[in-house]
């Protein structure tokens, strides 16, 4: 087991997007595509805050301001950031 962990971490298939977030094991993280936009949306799934880092320069759906960095998600918040990949 711990080998087969070692070669998906090192070929990126566990973490696909840890260039662009990180994100504790409570909370759930899908992306999506649409009309040529990207978009993360992250679950906390947590009875309490949980923290997240943007690591990368994104656009939040509900303040349509950008944000990077450590961003608090509270209780069983859902978040959805707008992002490009250049």
């Amino acid at each position: 087991r711990e080998n087969t962990k070692a070669f998906l971490e090192y070929t990126g298939v566990i973490n696909p997007y840890k260039n662009l977030i990180e994100l504790s094991e409570e909370c759930e993280l899908c992306v999506r595509e649409k009309d040529g936009i990207r978009y993360m949306i992250v679950l906390n799934y947590a009875h309490e805050p949980k923290e997240i880092t943007l690591k990368k320069e994104m656009i939040d759906i509900d303040t349509d301001k950008k944000v990077k960095g450590n961003i608090a998600l509270k209780a069983y918040e859902t978040k959805v950031y707008q992002y490009s990949i250049i």
